[in-house]
């Protein structure tokens, strides 16, 4: 009972909030209320409740404890206070033995054991005791003297033989070690120490023990050397039997510990040894050796950087898919884990690897990036440059699915990849900025030797038909048919086979893009069938010059795919070569016809901006790429060849087709650009791109300023007799003359438009020049008559309403542009010297001589009193 009290009160903490169970006795003068005892929950030591000594009777204490004038109401409440402290605490103590239940049963088996080892040791001392009898007499004392004596010399030759085996273990643990069986020589060993131990009393033991110890430490050093050559050539079998060793040496985590170290050494090494291999010098390899990794990629020639940079890839990521196999191999072990100390190993090693993943990642990223950022790439061709930036690319692909997220560091890959993404942004940038030089240079020096002539291609033809964009047309067909156009990098399980899938990677990437094109010809010509170009005439319009632009945007394009970071500054110089071609046939062709007619909003807003860009190209360092000029074998100024007609409609509707061929584009220049880049694409389709219908337009201006002998009709429009004083029936003479020269001019145009298949635009576009130039004219003559009746307009009248319909009809172009501008003219003859004023403010298009020879003729036809008020607006005319 006392137990039980003491377990009880041990179980319950005392509480400095608790103001107490039990008061204090009342002295027999103060009863308490029987309201003021109100029961609560135990919480003070249990043994000043049931008393301190153990012979204590509760019932009898607790008597003792009522005041001498207790009443029944308080014996009562008492009582029960009493019930419900006996409630609760039987509750503890049931609570106490439960929980010591398990203590109490093992404590209990405890003495049942121990009672048994004394039952058998009391058996076996009375077994013994009884056979002592047997033993009495001298005769028998001695035979069992002797027979100890045989036993004690049957043990000395068992540890002779022993030791003589051990002699022998030597050669047994060279066998094991060649045999590369460390677990089975570090067991001997450990056995024969174990032995030497148990026979450390004999003095020929002693030096076989310290051998037994050199000998385990030179098996571990050979242990740790077969641990290193794990880094680059891991076998699975191999590293179990170093695990098992290093497990039987107490050493797991020790051999984490180096076996990080090895990789990081294994990196190294391996990277030195790679680039020694393609170092060209003329010194010797010893003198190379000496210098740093850094130094030894200065010597890396161009001719060999390629396979030198796959070599290196394929190396390292052989290191990484080791590494990487070593951390499955111990995250699969857990499940094969009982020990708790075995446990704890595990997590040090798992721990410790995922860690190293990440330095390892670093490691190998930083001897790539040397090598990249240590060679000058500005002089390599194109295919060259792609190559170097696709195997980066396969590489970073290899080490992000090797040393991939884990789960505390959900953001290390991210992080790490940038190490070796920033320089390829670099470098890229550099290299494209180089190459765009060049072809902005290239594309000068076509437009400057441009001789405006059409390159014959296929009818059907389109931007994909060339060459250039075959290879982004073939990877956008096979993602469209569900086939990836990236390396297939491996996933999941099968990064965890036998062989190592990654260096096959980069051997693919050692094919040129061209070759890589044409082993996927059979997928090209299955889905595309049109006819590559044809020398017919019958294709779109296109000159040499807008080829090269179309073939460097091709290769541009494909340069989004591999430089995907710079893929905006890509499209943006794609946008700047379509720009130098735009402003190059503006320059020759339209620029000194722009003072002649009012350019619309759209175009002068081009304008501005492809100024503006070429001008902050400067500001920004860049060079000032001067615009061509047309060649002097070129002439584009003489009447007999309507102004260089056929050279402007090549060049006019090159720039239109180009536009076209450029609209055809955009689905995947989008498709490239980010969607916060998507303002500039369409600005450039807005503006420039749109406006090439403009251009057009002012390119085949001198061509119907040329084409007719409007100062001729100007010339005979005076000549004719107007102070007629009858209303005539037949036009004037210079009306069919000028018709004439309409049809002329009509037969030359349609023999130089045969075969384009344009020629109904371009024939609308120049009949509407055509027909503002010869409303003009009739202004014109119209004005420069000085004496003219009445039946005279009706004659001008006349004339006009002759020319004009046979124009419309010839021209196809109802009503003919600019009509108005005649009509209104011959219509203001009649106007009234009062309505003449409000009239000249509406009509702001006509010059001062034709609206001073209008109010000559309202001046002779005026009152005298209304006459001094013409001549006022005269002078006002003549001031402005």
């Amino acid at each position: 009972m006392k137990r039980i009290k003491n377990l009880v009160s041990s179980s319950t903490q005392p509480s400095s909030n608790d103001a107490g169970v039990v008061r204090n006795p009342a002295s027999p003068t103060s009863s308490p209320s029987v309201a003021a005892i109100q029961p609560k929950i135990p919480s003070q030591n249990l043994n000043e409740f049931f008393g301190s000594s153990s012979g204590t009777d509760v019932p009898i204490c607790e008597l003792e404890k009522l005041p001498a004038d207790a009443t029944k109401e308080l014996i009562q409440a008492i009582s029960q206070r009493e019930k419900f402290y006996l409630e609760n605490i039987s509750k503890k103590l049931s609570n106490t033995i439960l929980e010591n239940q398990p203590s109490y049963d093992k404590e209990l088996q405890r003495v049942r054991d121990l009672q048994k080892d004394l039952k058998d040791a009391y058996l076996a001392c009375q077994k013994g005791k009884s056979q002592m009898n047997f033993f009495q007499s001298d005769r028998a004392l001695k035979l069992l003297v002797q027979y100890q004596h045989l036993q004690n010399l049957l043990s000395l030759q068992n540890s002779l033989n022993t030791i003589k085996t051990l002699e022998y273990t030597d050669v047994r643990l060279m066998e094991l070690m060649g045999e590369e069986k460390y677990p089975e020589a570090i067991q001997l060993c450990l056995e024969c120490r174990k032995v030497s131990a148990a026979y450390g009393h004999y003095h020929c033991i002693k030096d076989l023990s310290v051998k037994m110890q050199d000998t385990l430490d030179q098996i571990e050093e050979q242990i740790d050397e077969a641990l290193s050559k794990v880094c680059d050539n891991y076998d699975e079998s191999t590293y179990e039997n170093l695990q098992a060793s290093y497990k039987l040496l107490g050493k797991n985590q020790t051999a984490t510990d180096q076996l990080l170290m090895h990789f990081t050494t294994c990196v190294h090494k391996t990277a030195f040894k790679t680039l020694l291999e393609y170092a060209s010098t003329k010194t010797e390899k010893v003198t190379i050796q000496k210098k740093t990794f850094g130094d030894i990629c200065q010597y890396i020639d161009l001719s060999i950087f390629i396979p030198c940079l796959v070599a290196l890839c394929r190396s390292l990521s052989n290191v990484l898919w080791c590494y990487q196999k070593v951390y499955s191999w111990h995250d699969n072990e857990k499940s094969d884990l009982a020990a708790p100390c075995l446990e704890t190993d595990h997590n040090y090693i798992i721990q410790k690897l995922a860690k190293g993943k990440q330095r390892v990642w670093l490691d190998v990223q930083s001897k790539v990036k040397v090598l990249l950022v240590s060679a000058d790439m500005a002089n390599l061709e194109y295919e060259q440059f792609l190559k170097i930036i696709d195997v980066t690319n396969i590489f970073i692909s290899v080490g992000e699915k090797l040393c991939g997220k884990s789960p505390n560091h959900s953001d290390d890959v991210e992080r790490f990849s940038t190490d070796l993404q920033n320089p390829i942004y670099d470098l890229s940038m550099q290299y494209f900025r180089a190459y765009h030089k060049k072809c902005m240079d290239e594309l000068h020096m076509f437009l400057t030797n441009e001789a405006w002539e059409s390159c014959p291609v296929s009818e059907d033809f389109s931007v994909l038909q060339m060459a250039e964009f075959k290879p982004y047309h073939v990877a956008n067909r096979r993602e469209m048919i569900g086939i990836s156009s990236k390396p297939n990098i491996p996933t999941g399980n099968s990064t965890m086979s036998d062989e190592n899938p990654f260096p096959k990677l980069f051997d693919i990437s050692l094919q040129s893009h061209t070759e890589a094109s044409e082993n996927l010809e059979s997928l090209y010509d299955k889905e595309d069938n049109s006819p590559d170009f044809s020398p017919v005439t019958s294709g779109p319009i296109l000159t040499n010059s807008a080829l090269n632009v179309l073939r460097i945007c091709g290769k541009y394009l494909s340069m989004c795919e591999v430089l995907e970071p710079i893929a905006t500054e890509v499209i943006v110089c794609m946008s700047r070569l379509f720009d130098y071609y735009w402003i190059t046939v503006y320059q020759i062709f339209a620029r000194d016809n722009a003072h002649n007619l009012r350019l619309t909003e759209k175009l002068s807003t081009t304008l501005q901006r492809i100024k503006s860009e070429r001008s902050q190209h400067v500001e920004n360092g860049g060079t000032s790429l001067a615009l061509p000029t047309i060649s002097p074998m070129i002439n584009i100024l003489g009447r007999e060849t309507l102004h260089g007609f056929h050279n402007r409609i090549i060049a006019a509707e090159s720039l239109v087709n180009l536009g076209e061929q450029f609209k055809s584009l955009r689905p995947s220049l989008e498709k490239v650009l980010k969607s916060a880049n998507a303002a500039f694409l369409h600005q450039f389709y807005a503006q420039t791109v749109d406006a090439c219908i403009e251009v057009r337009s002012l390119v085949y201006y001198p061509v119907a300023a040329g084409g007719l002998d409007y100062g001729e009709t100007v010339r005979k429009i005076p000549e004719v007799n107007w102070a007629v004083t009858e209303i005539m029936s037949q036009h004037s003479k210079y009306v069919d003359d000028f018709l004439v020269q309409c049809k002329v001019f009509e037969s030359k145009l349609l023999s130089m438009l045969s075969g384009c298949r344009n020629s109904e635009d371009i024939m609308r576009i120049i009949w509407k020049y055509c027909a503002v130039l010869c409303n003009s004219a009739f202004v014109e003559g119209f004005s420069c008559v000085k004496k003219c009746s009445n039946e005279g307009r009706a004659l001008m009248q006349l004339d006009y309403q002759q020319f004009i319909s046979n124009f419309e009809e010839l021209s196809r172009l109802s009503p003919a542009p600019n009509k108005p501008f005649v009509e209104n003219y011959l219509r203001a003859f009649y106007l009234s010297e009062d309505d003449f004023e409000g009239w000249k403010e509406k009509h702001g298009e006509y010059s001062e001589k034709q609206l001073s020879s209008l109010l000559s003729c309202i001046v002779l036809a005026a009152s005298k009193s209304k006459k001094s008020k013409v001549r006022n607006i005269l002078d006002e005319i003549k001031k402005k």
